[in-house]
């Protein structure tokens, strides 16, 4: 039986996660710094830049929940591991892509189009990916334990994606020229190194722990016909979208509110070095208190913290470390708990899902992250343009980002939240499936 097999030894787990590392250095530039770098080395405008980044990742989120589900169908059963040598390319295109921007009128339409490049590569990796957790055991803590692993791995991707821009060249477009390069280089060496701990059990060994596959497998209405899943969506959109928020206007923030413009790379670096810290205690709260309430405990936490950020102003870098510590660490548990959630009800054994439509259900979670990031950077960007806010006019910055920034996300995060408090933790009706997620009573 697959509930009986052995569990994972650490190289398995190790080289599951690994990749996560590279893939996550892609992430990080698209959402955080290409809008600054664009504002900076291009003769775009900001509401220009947040539309084009915006358009880019709406159309992206729409084609994942396809892309999910064309995985499932034919990447399934030889393994959701050939997939990752279609996506592979086209991510490492569009990385040197992004960052060799065009000049003149031209800016635009590259921008979008380098965008769409890495968004539909790093969909294709990543939902394989994501789901292979799904398919390399039966049981919840082992899945749990590769959520973790890999978010820790994918937090150190992001430390390197903060600071390597600025290591390997003083100027901007010199540093994420260079960075492109090593990030590709990356990415492929990972995947080869790590491809024989990509293979999932054999397709046999999988179906017989399900039930015969339908012929609607793959189907986005069955998957969004699951209560849990749709509660657990609901959630991540509101939580995703603060993050988003924050994510898009940091380095703004940093360089125009704190006039700290040097420090970007460090303190991006302490918040995320802190997130995979937090990795390992949010893996030991979801033990002991349940993957929901441990969840709901980070987000509490993160949003106190963050609350603090509304006074800060000129000179206050070194209390904006301490805050950046303390979200951080809520972070990791943010990362891990979410995607164990969701591994939890894409496996194939779940009661609720018998026909393991692993796919379709992290395309659809990648595509409810992307609409986040993509509304974020759609609204924020032109948003603060609105309210008068220039690119390194510190004078102009303070009430629009501080709105922008701190308190939007803040009422965002409390909504999400209070959702989650309502129907995971109580366990209200509508989402049954994931009161196994919470610890028996001792």
């Amino acid at each position: 039986m697959s509930a009986t097999r052995a569990p994972l030894t650490r190289p398995q787990v190790l080289g599951y996660a690994l990749l996560g590392l590279p893939l996550a250095m892609a992430a990080l530039p698209v959402y955080l710094h290409a809008p600054r770098f664009y504002a900076e080395v291009t003769a775009l405008g900001l509401g220009a830049i947040g539309l084009v980044i915006g358009l880019a990742r709406l159309v992206d989120a729409v084609t994942d929940p396809w892309l999910g589900s064309l995985i499932d169908r034919h990447c399934a059963e030889r393994g959701r591991r050939w997939a990752l040598p279609f996506g592979i390319p086209l991510l490492v295109a569009g990385m040197l892509a992004l960052f060799h921007p065009a000049s003149g009128d031209w800016a635009a339409a590259w921008l979008l189009a380098s965008l769409v490049l890495v968004s539909l590569g790093y969909s294709v990796v990543s939902i394989a990916y994501q789901a292979l957790a799904a398919d390399l055991h039966p049981g919840p803590h082992q899945r749990s334990r590769l959520a973790a692993a890999r978010e820790g791995l994918g937090l150190v991707g992001v430390l390197l994606a903060a600071l390597l821009p600025g290591w390997l060249a003083a100027g901007q477009q010199h540093g994420f020229g260079r960075f492109g390069l090593v990030q590709g280089a990356l990415l492929v060496a990972v995947a080869l190194v790590c491809w024989r701990f990509l293979r999932a059990p054999a397709p046999a060994a999988r179906a017989a722990a399900a039930s015969p596959l339908p012929a609607e497998r793959g189907s986005l209405r069955r998957a969004l016909g699951d209560p849990a899943l749709r509660t657990l969506l609901t959630v991540l959109l509101l939580s995703a979208g603060a993050g988003a928020l924050t994510a898009t206007l940091f380095p703004f923030f940093v360089a125009d509110v704190l006039a700290a413009p040097g420090h970007v790379g460090l303190l991006l670096a302490a918040y995320f070095a802190a997130g995979a810290r937090g990795m390992p205690l949010g893996g030991a709260a979801g033990r002991r208190l349940g993957k929901p309430a441990a969840w709901l405990a980070g987000m509490l936490t993160a949003s106190v913290a963050f609350a603090g950020t509304a006074w800060l102003g000129p000179g206050d870098e070194t209390l904006f470390l301490g805050l950046c510590l303390l979200s951080g660490l809520a972070l990791g548990a943010d990362l891990a708990l979410a995607s164990a959630l969701l591994a939890d009800l894409a496996h194939p054994d779940a009661a609720h899902d018998p026909h393991g439509q692993g796919g379709v259900y992290f395309g659809l979670w990648n595509f409810v992250l992307k609409l986040a990031l993509g509304l974020a950077a759609a609204l924020a960007l032109p948003l603060v343009a609105w309210l008068g806010y220039v690119p390194g006019d510190q004078a102009s910055a303070a009430t629009p980002l501080r709105f922008a920034y701190v308190l939007l996300p803040l009422a965002l995060k409390l909504a999400a939240a209070g959702l989650l408090y309502q129907a995971l933790v109580r366990g209200r009706p509508a989402s049954p499936a994931l009161a196994r997620s919470r610890p028996a009573c001792p």
